[in-house]
């Protein structure tokens, strides 16, 4: 909006006092974000830091902003000490906005996902079944439903090569050089 190109968040200063991923003890990681006066006092009580609530560095969210480089290590090694589910548990009892960092296979077991239908069943071209996550877009209050299962090797060849205008005989030829492989008829 400003005609500057922004600089993407990974390569600036913080705005924030707590606004960052963090190691737990089974080496998970999770997404943490301590940023409103409600949010750190909630965060020094919960993991017995109260001095830093009397602490002149941390008096405000721009004194904390500019003693991230002490505070985040800091926070970094009580988040170190805790399993990911029991730090999630503590989190969320204290309404600290956080998130677990996933891989691919966690989405299967997410329940967000689960509860909300944002999984869906897909047909393999092997023949099996398996779930895949949704577009997380929806519209009209439902979510866009799966369209079109994974293609088997070759089988739309024939077809996408026609619509951009390649004769039969072009086709034949290409698949008999090996460039291409069609599915069986």
């Amino acid at each position: 909006m400003s005609g500057q190109p922004s600089i993407p968040y990974s390569i600036k200063d913080s705005p924030w006092p707590v606004y960052d991923l963090f190691d737990t003890k089974d080496g998970s990681k999770l997404f943490v974000t301590i940023v409103g006066e409600e949010q750190w006092q909630a965060f020094c009580r919960a993991f017995d830091r109260q001095a830093w609530l009397v602490d002149p560095r941390f008096a405000t969210s721009n004194d904390r902003v500019d003693h991230r480089s002490w505070l985040i290590p800091e926070i970094a090694k009580i988040f170190g000490q805790w399993d990911k589910a029991d730090l999630a548990a503590r989190l969320e009892q204290l309404d600290l906005p956080y998130a677990p960092v996933n891989k691919p296979g966690d989405l299967f077991d997410d329940p967000h996902l689960n509860q909300s239908g944002g999984l869906t069943d897909i047909r393999l071209p092997g023949g099996g079944e398996a779930k895949t996550p949704l577009l997380p877009i929806s519209m009209d209050g439902m979510r866009l439903p799966n369209r079109y299962d994974p293609p088997g090797i070759g089988e739309h060849s024939a077809e996408i090569l026609s619509e951009i205008g390649v004769s039969a005989n072009e086709i034949e030829a290409l698949r008999q050089a090996g460039t291409i492989k069609l599915a069986p008829s």
